[in-house]
């Protein structure tokens, strides 16, 4: 529920979501990297961090008029950072006081094993905020707006080195297993040298890119990406499994495990 409610407008006249504010005045800019437009003047700096860095969470001070009910002064918020995928549960949490004028900073740092991509930042308030079913029931759900901003967690990118597909145009892995799969797993083969790596996307195919050069012996560590075809309208489709064939550099050829995106991957031998 926490992810859905950053989306939300806050209470109180909001700018247009095209545009940027200063104390609460339309700008006509758009908003600064890192700053939802409904997330109540959230930033998150940088924008792109790699895991294991620190990230400054944090809100300007505001006009009197700018109205974020959950931001109120003197409240105390729990700063919560999580990925953007509800099944990563890697986070991290700081209490944040809210100043007189609005404003809160809070530095948090981003887990080494969290999953790569979209990180979702929270101001989440105090127990005692008003967020009950009879509030919303009586048309005064305020208190339920969670505002927040998000950023990209990566791997270093000089630790990076392209991956060699050897084919995409494979149907499924067939292997003899009782496990329920619904997440992305890798299954040894077909080749001796080869890894069929299957990556849950979205209608857009994604696929095993890169792989980081400094991962530990014994495990293969890949990033994938979400390849759009020009003039693509989107990727909506429901998550399904995209199925590739990979090379596996000579230095790691004795893997023990996989992780695609900075999470465990279910590894089958054949």
């Amino acid at each position: 529920m926490l992810l859905a409610l950053p989306l939300v407008a806050c209470a109180g006249g909001a700018a247009h979501p095209d545009a940027g504010s200063v104390d609460g005045t339309a700008t006509g800019l758009p908003p600064a990297p890192g700053t939802d437009p409904f997330g109540c003047g959230i930033t998150v700096t940088p924008a792109v961090v790699v895991v294991g860095q620190d990230v400054v969470v944090s809100r300007a001070p505001v006009s009197p008029g700018d109205v974020c009910t959950t931001l109120a002064p003197g409240a105390i918020q729990t700063i919560e950072l999580r990925s953007s995928f509800v099944n990563d549960a890697a986070r991290q949490t700081a209490p944040a006081t809210v100043a007189a004028d609005g404003s809160f900073e809070a530095t948090l740092t981003v887990p080494l094993d969290i999953r790569l991509g979209q990180v979702q930042v929270t101001a989440i308030p105090p127990a005692e905020s008003d967020c009950t079913e009879a509030a919303i029931a009586a048309g005064t759900p305020d208190d339920c707006y969670f505002p927040g901003a998000s950023f990209t967690a990566q791997f270093a990118p000089e630790t990076l080195a392209a991956v060699r597909t050897v084919s995409t145009d494979v149907g499924m892995p067939v292997f003899d297993t009782s496990a329920q799969l619904a997440d992305s797993y890798a299954v040894a083969g077909p080749g001796i040298d080869d890894l069929t790596l299957v990556i849950f996307g979205s209608g857009c195919a994604t696929r095993p890119m890169l792989y980081r050069d400094t991962a530990p012996a014994g495990r293969l560590e890949i990033v994938s990406e979400e390849i759009v075809p020009v003039g693509s309208d989107g990727c909506t489709a429901q998550s399904k499994p995209w199925v590739t064939v990979i090379e596996v550099p000579d230095a790691y050829r004795d893997y023990r495990s996989v992780s695609v995106d900075n999470l465990e991957t279910t590894l089958i031998a054949q």
